[in-house]
């Protein structure tokens, strides 16, 4: 019987209402999670011992509010993507 094999296995991760010293194994396949265990028994192309360490997921603000962005409109008969090149870049967009 063959070993299961991962794209990547972090060891010993400490979770977040785990325990205080509980520790678990993330297997990861293809940049998606695919088990949590006390023990996997897998192996990972690339292992890494997180050696007790907080595991926690990315804090990536990824929201946008499409009306503001999408809908800026003109301001002052200037289009919103000069506007937008005007604060970018520091370009005067009346003179554009």
């Amino acid at each position: 019987m063959c070993e299961q094999k991962y794209s990547m296995v972090l060891r010993r991760c400490r979770l977040l209402g785990a325990g205080d010293r509980e520790t678990v194994d993330i297997a990861i396949e293809d940049d998606t999670i695919v088990a949590v265990s006390p023990r996997i028994s897998g192996l990972g192309e690339q292992e890494i011992d997180i050696q007790g360490k907080l595991v926690s997921p990315p804090f990536v603000e990824s929201h946008i509010h499409l009306d503001s962005a999408l809908t800026a409109g003109n301001r002052d008969g200037i289009k919103a993507a000069l506007c937008l090149r005007e604060f970018k870049f520091g370009v005067n967009a009346s003179k554009v």
